[in-house]
């Protein structure tokens, strides 16, 4: 039984540890391309910058959507329901 509850706590933590990683990178990218944006182009790079911003934000966003979904169908033993098909 406690080998059952290890293998569903660990199922757990995978969609967390890929939507913050997923978010870090896209932090990384869009933050090097704001960086890059302010330093180079000054005001007329702005609206460029604010789209990214808003696209990195939106990609953060819908990672973190899903992985708390996954996180919940987990919760409910779908995956354990799913096995016995």
């Amino acid at each position: 039984m406690r080998e059952n509850t290890d293998k569903r706590r660990q199922s757990r933590r995978v969609p967390v540890i890929a939507a913050v990683a997923v978010a870090a990178v896209v932090l990384v990218y869009v933050g090097s391309l704001l960086w890059m944006f302010v330093e180079d182009g000054g005001m007329p790079a702005l609206g460029f910058a604010a789209i990214y911003g808003a696209l990195g934000l939106a990609v953060i966003l819908g990672v973190a959507f899903a992985a708390r979904q996954r996180v919940r169908e987990l919760n409910r033993g779908e995956e354990q329901e799913a096995e016995k098909y």
